[in-house]
């Protein structure tokens, strides 16, 4: 009966509300009347189970759909808390049936005052704890997989439909909450929910895992995870019961499970505490969930990558704990696409950089046992992988990927270090440090002196001028292609008595190849001899007198410079000729041309096998200075000896240097003005007598008048006075015989093929040659011809040779009007154009999209000549 009797209040209450005669005394009384019958006596508890199942979502419909629009204003303050507000308090309703009356009435709702008592009303509930309490509610008996699903589909999707309910009736409320400051709530409620069911048992936490699921799907799980934590960091991680009750509430979809699972290390502290949570929430899953497995060990590490070292501490250590086995397998698979060739083409820098950080961690972290018996097999790995990298023609890629093989080789055979001579770069720096913190966080002894100095660094070979103007520049390499390698004698010795393949593979690589040819200079001693005293003594020069051997052996003319650069033993003599030959060759002998040819081809040829200091700089300034002294026939010479047999990648790219510089000088080359030539015979004519410096009365006149004029307006800037460049006349020797073989393979280069780094030394020298040219008349016809000779290697596979490419576009385009170029080219700046964009977007190397923004921006600065070019 008495249940009757409350379906028939219930009905007659709603019929009252629905009905518009109705007056407000009659729907106050009708409300008091049902909250008397649902709640005798004033009492605080709970609803019964009949009108929260039967009669509360009909009856809040009726409350919120008329009471609200139309006689809710008119309610007293007392009233309304206590007629109204009562039937959407979680303490007194389920917060399940709350929940699903409030998201029914955004769906429908229209008018501004509705939608504004709604928000409010979602705001109080939240504050009443209505999520943690959906929590407790959910683990009663009879709640099902069907609720539980739709309470997860009503918590997350409420955000959405509060903010279509305010677009539709443009409303502004300070009631509705933001979707970020809305999921933070529902965050924290949920964990404090999942820690007060946690620890009872027989109850069941499918809500939570439910409503994770659903934000891990839309990227909000991470406020929940991070208050999940703080309060696990609290507890007693022995309880491993407490500990699987938790790590179940993770188990969501596949396809959510790596956005879990990464909003899950995010808010993990770096700390040993930290991990340990981490880890043992997320190991026991690694087994079960084969989607996990994937994102941590593959996903994570191979295919996105992460600014910091966190995520690689986190992978390792939950792998770890997982499997010994699925660590190893998943270092073995980054050792493989770390060295594979074609990924190392195309993967960016930064996922290159943080594969290699991958690598130091994942073998810090694998334990002993595993990696005593897979040595070998990660040592075939690795040695496979080291070799693209000593290939590489970018700067970076090479130093990290010697850096690398170098740490990890250090782990796996500490009684075989290898040590190349790696440019210090940051890369380089910061993998050395995080191989030296994780070793330490793991407990592992420091590593010996020995083993700390074969990771110092050496001096950098010299590298191209003229790649360092533009930004980044490739290192050199010797002659005979070797590269710059050393290790103790004692660490050969054992090598040489090792069976190990891997092991004499990197011992080879250190000591076969970073042999120089350098030797030291044998000077004969003469012994003491009383048979001597007749002779005649010469007086031997001291210290600090000023005469020392080198100098009294230097050459005061061309051919004798020349002669002693060919001598072959006397080491001082061609000390001596070397450092004079660039003040002779500017000096203008008349016999120059004549030798011109036989010079350029010996400083070629020489080679630092005496271990001379400045040996380069000054051969290369040697070089320059010929160059500049005979242009046409040095050119001639370098262009056509470019292209022979006899020479090797190191001589090609010293005539390459060679012709840029001599072309940049030539293009900068101005006379002596008349005022400068006057000064300078003042000044010769006055250095032996006291009128060194003394001004002319007409100086003295000038100084005086300038002292004393008043200016009322900044003095007029005459423009500066033109001169000539002596480069135009030449620029065709330096251009068009360098474009004359470049599709010809030969035995000792290719161009097209293994030497894409000399292509792109190649392509720089034709951008600087026309940049240099200037204004002269046969600019643009280079220009056309570069443009043409360039659009073949716009997606060629090497980062350098597509950097080389976009700065001398940049250099034609400065050089170059843009509007004479369309005359001839339109088409192909159309493609240039289009490729640029692309490669700002979607080049995978820094420094190729940096040199496309610059060329899209120098188009840009044409103004209307860029409008010129066709779109299609």
């Amino acid at each position: 009966m008495a249940g009757q009797g409350l379906a028939a209040t219930v009905q007659q209450a709603r019929q009252v509300l629905e009905d518009p005669n109705s007056e407000i005394d009659t729907i106050l009384c009708s409300l008091g009347c049902v909250t008397a019958a649902v709640w005798p006596a004033a009492s605080e508890a709970c609803c019964s189970t009949e009108f929260a199942s039967r009669h509360y979502l009909l009856f809040a419909d009726s409350l919120l759909r008329h009471v609200v629009v139309g006689w809710l204003p008119c309610f007293g303050r007392n009233d309304r808390k206590r007629l109204f507000d009562v039937f959407f308090d979680s303490k007194r309703v389920p917060p399940h049936c709350i929940l699903a009356a409030l998201s029914a009435a955004l769906a429908r709702a229209r008018e501004h005052h509705a939608v504004e008592t709604i928000a409010q009303l979602i705001r109080n509930a939240l504050r009443q704890d209505l999520v943690s309490r959906l929590v407790t509610h959910a683990t009663t008996p009879q709640s099902n997989v069907a609720e539980l699903k739709a309470i997860a589909a009503m918590v997350v999707s409420l955000p959405d439909k509060l903010a279509n309910a305010l677009g539709r009736s443009r409303c502004q409320t300070q009631d509705a909450m933001r979707p970020a400051e809305y999921f933070d709530v529902v965050g924290r409620q949920l964990a404090v929910g999942l820690a007060q069911t946690a620890t009872e048992d027989g109850l069941g936490l499918g809500i939570v895992s439910a409503v994770v699921a659903k934000l891990a799907a839309h990227g909000r799980a991470q406020p929940f995870l991070a208050s999940l934590m703080t309060w696990l960091l609290e507890q007693d991680l022995e309880a491993t019961r407490l500990v699987q009750r938790c790590a179940s509430v993770l188990v969501v979809h596949d396809r959510s499970i790596a956005k879990l699972a990464e909003a899950l290390v995010a808010v993990t502290p770096r700390s040993k505490e930290g991990y340990n949570v981490l880890t043992a929430l997320l190991a026991p899953l690694v087994n079960s969930h084969q989607a996990l497995r994937l994102a941590l060990s593959h996903t994570f590490l191979l295919v996105r990558w992460f600014p910091e070292d966190h995520m690689l501490h986190a992978c390792a250590r939950i792998l770890c704990a997982a499997s010994g086995e699925l660590l190893l397998s998943a270092l073995c698979s980054v050792m493989e696409v770390w060295g594979d060739p074609a990924s190392l083409r195309a993967c960016p820098a930064e996922q290159h950089f943080y594969m290699s950080k991958a690598l130091v961690v994942l073998l810090a972290h694998l334990p002993p046992d595993v990696l005593a018996t897979h040595t070998s097999r990660l040592m075939s790995v690795i040695a496979r992988g080291v070799q693209p990298h000593l290939a590489s023609s970018v700067r970076v890629t090479r130093g990290v990927g010697m850096m690398t093989a170098t740490l990890i080789l250090r782990r796996l055979h500490p009684d075989h270090p290898l040590a190349f001579d790696i440019e210090d770069l940051p890369h380089v720096q910061a993998l050395r440090a995080l191989d030296e913190q994780v070793w330490q966080e793991r407990n592992a002894p420091t590593p010996d002196s020995a083993s700390s100095e074969s990771l110092s660094r050496g001096t950098g070979d010299v590298e191209p001028a003229v790649c360092a103007q533009v930004g980044f520049a490739p290192a050199r390499t010797s002659h005979d292609g070797g590269l710059s390698a050393a290790t103790t004698a004692s660490h050969s010795d054992r090598d040489s008595d090792s069976d190990d393949p891997d092991a004499d593979f990197f011992a080879s690589l250190a000591h076969g190849k970073g042999k120089t040819a350098g030797a030291e200079s044998v000077r004969p001693t003469f012994q003491d001899d009383s048979d001597d005293e007749e002779l005649e003594a010469f007086a031997i020069p001291e210290e600090g007198d000023g005469r020392d051997s080198v100098s009294s052996k230097s050459p005061r003319y061309i051919r004798d410079c020349l002669e002693g650069l060919r001598s072959g033993d006397n080491v001082d003599l061609i000390e001596a000729c070397l450092k004079a030959a660039q003040g002779l060759i500017e000096a203008d002998p008349g016999d120059l041309k004549e030798v011109c040819e036989e010079l350029t081809r010996t400083l070629l040829h020489m080679s630092n096998q005496y271990n001379l200091d400045g040996f380069v700089e000054a051969r290369q300034g040697a070089l320059v200075a010929i160059a500049c002294a005979c242009p046409t026939k040095v050119a001639r010479m370098l262009t056509r000896e470019f292209y022979e047999l006899d020479y090797s990648i190191g001589h090609r790219q010293d005539m390459l240097q060679t012709l840029c510089l001599a072309a940049t000088k030539l293009s900068q080359y101005s006379g002596a003005t008349p005022a400068a030539t006057s000064s300078t015979s003042r000044t010769a004519a006055g250095a032996d007598g006291a009128s060194v410096g003394v001004p002319t009365p007409r100086e003295i006149v000038e100084m005086r008048l300038a002292a004393k004029t008043r200016r009322f307006a900044s003095p007029t800037k005459l423009a500066p006075p033109g001169r000539a460049n002596r480069f135009a006349a030449v620029a065709g020797e330096f251009f068009y015989p360098l474009l004359r073989y470049f599709d010809r393979p030969v035995n000792t280069f290719d161009l097209l093929g293994a030497d894409s780094m000399l292509l792109a030394l190649l392509i720089r020298t034709l951008g600087v040659v026309i940049n240099a040219a200037g204004s002269a008349p046969c600019t643009l016809t280079m220009a056309v011809t570069f443009v043409h000779f360039g659009l073949g290697f716009r997606y060629h596979h090497d980062p350098f040779v597509r950097q080389a490419l976009s700065y001398a576009f940049l250099m034609v385009f400065r050089a170059v009007d843009l509007e004479l170029l369309l005359m001839d080219v339109a088409e192909e700046l159309t493609e240039v154009r289009l490729w640029l964009q692309a490669a700002v977007q979607k080049d995978p190397d820094n420094l190729c999209r940096e040199l496309a923004a610059a060329n899209l921006y120098q188009l840009h600065q044409t103004g209307e000549s860029l409008g010129a070019l066709p779109l299609h």
